[in-house]
């Protein structure tokens, strides 16, 4: 959405430097067609993603690796409230563990969060997790909530957490995260308060990496019914690119089914570090920099380009 801008500077003999947002920018959302005089990325995976896609069309000491620029509040000790208080916070029950489920706002059939959520709550409802749990679903930002009505109704043992959005009301679907300090702060709380994690392959999972927290991806077939639509084949989501070195690691658990969501997750719940060291993996692969100074390598390339 960039390339008219970066063709019109170099038009006029305006030095250019990109961003690229997030991890999966560059294989999965279309080729750059007016590259800039620099890139800068978050780690030498995306790096080396860059090298290949564009080789010989831009230098290697023009891609700058500075870190993830959203995780500099994370080295900041401010943001956290301490688990009691946090998870007051939300109504949610600081003396049972915490079943995180980051919803895609069951607007995707296919992804089968329906059957996710049902089992992890009749599973709760009968107490057969080895701990007493609770199910925190931490809303899609900007998607309407009434999809979930149905499902979870006025259940116990489920706690809503909705993120701030840039503007309501929440059923229009271009809303977007509002991603404030306040925010940003709310969600690092909720990720390291997680005693499991479950997400579709998001960012998620690296922004909960620093807290050691077993990550779970729902990820399976689809039912034949859906096989036709966009993004139906979800088998091939785990083919992506930008997610293979994390797969490789082997520290993020995947079920074949729905049904087998209720073992990985007393699986994590019994022994939480079982993965710890391909966890660690991940953390030195994708977030290089720890040391909440991104955004200020970023400012000095900044400054080189207008020395």
């Amino acid at each position: 959405s960039e390339n008219q801008i970066t063709l019109n500077a170099k038009q006029n003999e305006i030095q250019t430097i990109s961003i690229i947002h997030s991890w999966d920018n560059l294989t999965s959302k279309g080729r750059i067609h007016c590259l800039p005089d620099k890139v800068i990325v978050w780690n030498e995976v995306m790096k080396s993603e860059m090298e290949a896609l564009y080789h010989g069309k831009i230098n290697k000491e023009d891609i700058h690796v500075v870190g993830i620029p959203q995780h500099d509040y994370i080295q900041n000790e401010n943001w956290d409230m301490g688990r009691e208080k946090f998870l007051n916070k939300i109504g949610a029950d600081p003396d049972r563990a915490i079943i995180t489920y980051i919803s895609r706002g069951l607007i995707y059939p296919h992804y089968r969060e329906r059957e996710n959520i049902e089992i992890i709550i009749n599973t709760i409802n009968k107490g057969e997790f080895i701990k007493n749990s609770q199910l925190v679903i931490r809303e899609n930002a900007g998607v309407c909530r009434s999809s979930c009505h149905d499902v979870i109704g006025a259940r116990p043992n489920v706690v809503f957490d909705v993120p701030d959005v840039s503007h309501r009301p929440n059923s229009n679907e271009k809303n977007i995260w509002n991603k404030d300090v306040s925010s940003i702060y709310h969600l690092s709380n909720l990720l390291k308060y997680s005693d499991v994690i479950l997400n579709f392959g998001s960012t998620i999972t690296l922004d909960s990496i620093y807290f050691d927290i077993p990550t779970i991806w729902p990820i399976y077939p689809p039912e034949k019914k859906y096989s036709k639509i966009k993004y139906g084949n979800i088998p091939f989501v785990l083919k992506w690119g930008y997610l293979q070195p994390i797969l490789n690691t082997g520290g993020i658990d995947i079920p074949r089914e729905p049904k087998d969501l209720i073992q990985l997750i007393n699986s994590s719940l019994e022994n939480p570090k079982s993965l710890s060291k391909p966890r660690m993996q991940i953390k030195e692969m994708y977030c290089p920099f720890r040391d909440g100074k991104a955004g200020l390598r970023i400012a000095k390339i900044i400054e080189s380009m207008i020395a």
